[in-house]
């Protein structure tokens, strides 16, 4: 949320809601940073890839989304669901989800299908193309 709240400026924005079975917790970031934000029109781009995971997959999610940031290279694993650790056995845990995410823009989120870049590449050409990307805004 603090890097959503640099990047997304002054005003408090709701970013998502986590969609329990007998609850809904709303994310929203707190405005707090209005001195220090980023300007909108400054260009960002991300990098993301297999290696993205969770909060990292929300990040990308949820910045494409408000059409924030240029996501540069692979699509991510696509970890969206809440999950908590159930022991089962002595040797044997598992992982079930308990909630889900809803971006408050797109209504949607990556479950599964992962975030897709808008420009794709290779891992290794990702920060060059990046760079490249922002020069030309």
């Amino acid at each position: 949320m603090l890097v959503l709240d640099w990047l997304l400026g002054a005003e408090p924005t709701h970013i998502s809601d986590v969609i329990y079975r007998d609850r809904t917790r709303q994310w929203r970031t707190t405005g707090r940073l209005a001195d220090h934000a980023l300007p909108a029109a400054r260009p960002v781009s991300m990098l993301v890839g297999e290696a993205t995971f969770s909060s990292g997959d929300a990040l990308a999610y949820h910045l494409q989304g408000r059409g924030r940031a240029r996501l540069v290279g692979r699509t991510t694993p696509g970890a969206a669901d809440h999950v908590t650790p159930v022991r089962i056995s002595r040797h044997v845990r598992a992982v079930l989800p308990e909630a889900r995410v809803r971006d408050a823009v797109t209504g949607t989120n990556w479950e599964g299908a992962g975030v897709v870049p808008d420009i794709p590449c290779e891992p290794a050409e990702a920060f060059d193309t990046a760079i490249e990307a922002l020069r030309r805004d």
